[in-house]
């Protein structure tokens, strides 16, 4: 069985809705630590959603690859950006026949892919 959990809050106004932060934190081959901390938010004025990607340290990342799916098992790259610098956001369009959008994102730094969440994927409510 899988026995991780997501806690989730919904904040609710007019302009959007923020769903939840995630934080992540992964060692590298260094043993120095980098957590990455990922935000995201659906604006029901544009039909996009933003998430906001930051970390514990000052980095540029290699690269930033977004996969998203609105079943949480098939998913495409929706958004890829080269030498980032953190923080960031990443705004994408969404099909608004579907409530939710699952995700999640890889970060290729220092030669260490690193996959946000770690396992899973991040969701955000998308109903308007």
């Amino acid at each position: 069985g899988d026995n991780n959990s997501t806690n989730n809050s919904y904040i609710n106004n007019t302009n959007s809705t923020i769903n939840q932060t995630t934080n992540d934190t992964q060692l590298n081959n260094t043993n120095s630590t980098i957590s990455f901390i990922t935000a995201a938010v659906f604006d029901n004025s544009t039909n996009n959603s933003i998430i906001s990607i930051d970390t514990s340290n000052n980095i540029t990342v290699d690269s930033i690859v977004l996969f998203t799916s609105y079943n949480n098992t098939n998913f495409t790259e929706a958004s890829s950006l080269a030498n980032v610098s953190l923080p960031t956001t990443i705004t994408v369009p969404v099909n608004m026949s579907y409530s939710e959008l699952y995700y999640y994102l890889e970060l290729l730094y220092n030669n260490t892919t690193y996959r946000v969440p770690e396992n899973g994927s991040e969701f955000i409510n998308i109903s308007a």
